[in-house]
């Protein structure tokens, strides 16, 4: 009786966990890392002019020190949205 509560509470839980992952798969899946290139493109600016704007604590970068620059998409969005732009 025991081993069928166990079983029944790992079957619930396995079940959690694949909906918990799929949903944040699911949310990053909308929402991606782009690179330095990408996230100039995508802000229609020069990479120079992000990395100036980087550099001036505008907009926050991912990462450490002497790393390649990276940006969720959804960072870039709000950093439009703060320019009145979209």
């Amino acid at each position: 009786m025991f081993d069928i509560k166990i079983s029944g509470l790992e079957d619930h839980i396995r079940s959690v966990v694949e909906e918990v992952v799929d949903a944040a798969l699911t949310s990053r899946a909308d929402d991606p890392w782009l690179n330095s290139d990408e996230a100039a493109s995508y802000l229609r600016i020069a990479r120079s002019t992000l990395h100036d704007i980087v550099s001036e604590g505008k907009l926050p970068r991912e990462g450490g020190r002497k790393t390649k620059l990276v940006f969720r998409r959804s960072t870039l969005d709000e950093y439009l949205a703060s320019r009145g732009q979209s």
